[in-house]
């Protein structure tokens, strides 16, 4: 055994303390040179060293990275349709708040390690989509995808998710009240992962499916309409997915197909009164 003596150990102590200052400082340093990236307008395009068009008030980008405490703002404020388009990747350890939009090409890809808080009407997102982090869809954003989204993290929907693509669940998906996500691609809600639906709506016209260990949770309404498919081979609570059939109930409306005079005496003149032939059209909702 090693007999450590007084200055021995006072060695010791003072390079454990050398350590803990360089960490400090090192995390210091960073927090110092946290940058905030308010991307509005042409002269804060070229900020982000990107190629900005006029016409479409559009910034194009080939990748760009977020480190932790780091923020990017999309702003409408004061162009409306402002966009800024990724053609590589983005690669957020910090926050981003988009009121405008964001669009990844479909090659491209968002790399989200952080934060993102989505207020995007328009066309937004796109292309792969690889989240650990944290994504709110606020109630008035919509995300609208026809490439993968590979949630390892969570997502929180208080608006409209549109999926002509994949999205591939290992964390958790929140559904929230008034929230919609419309799924004409494929969900796959993998092992000991969970999809939320907390009062929303979710309508699947493609594929659905819960593996062995993966739960679904229902306080809203699920709807698998004609030609989809769901499946939950682990644990379903709550209200029961309604299948809409291909034999749905269907409307008829009477119109009016074509006309035909009859003469008749009215208060002793002869006079023709015109009628149209009733025709009953079946209107499928199918």
């Amino acid at each position: 055994m090693v007999d450590f003596g007084r200055a021995d150990y006072m060695k010791i102590y003072s390079a454990l303390a050398a350590i803990a200052i360089l960490v400090t400082i090192s995390f210091s340093i960073h927090d110092a040179h946290a940058v905030t990236y308010d991307f509005k307008d042409q002269a804060s395009c070229r900020t982000i060293s990107g190629t900005w068009n006029n016409l479409t008030s559009t910034c194009t980008i080939s990748s760009l990275w977020l480190n932790s405490g780091d923020l990017l703002t999309v702003d409408n404020s004061f162009l409306p349709y402002i966009s800024l388009k990724v053609t590589d990747s983005l690669n957020n350890h910090g926050a981003i708040d988009i009121s405008g939009s964001i669009t990844i090409n479909n090659s491209g890809i968002l790399n989200n390690n952080g934060s993102i808080a989505n207020h995007c009407t328009g066309q937004c997102f796109g292309g792969t989509i690889q989240n650990e982090g944290t994504i709110t869809n606020n109630s008035n954003g919509t995300i609208t995808t026809n490439s993968t989204i590979n949630n390892l993290g969570s997502i929180n929907n208080f608006g409209t998710i549109n999926n002509d693509g994949t999205i591939v669940n290992t964390g958790k998906v929140i559904n929230n009240f008034k929230g919609i996500i419309t799924n004409s691609g494929t969900i796959h809600n993998n092992e000991l992962s969970a999809i939320i639906n907390n009062g929303g709506n979710i309508t699947n016209y493609a594929t659905v499916i819960s593996d062995v260990s993966g739960t679904i949770t229902n306080s809203g309404t699920i709807k698998n309409m004609c030609g989809g498919t769901f499946t939950s081979n682990g644990d379903f609570i709550g209200a029961q997915v309604e299948n809409v059939s291909c034999n749905a109930p269907q409307n008829s409306s009477t119109v009016a197909e074509f006309p035909f005079a009859v003469p008749m005496l009215v208060m002793g003149f002869l006079s023709v009164i015109v009628f149209y032939k009733a025709k009953t059209r079946t209107l499928s909702h199918c």
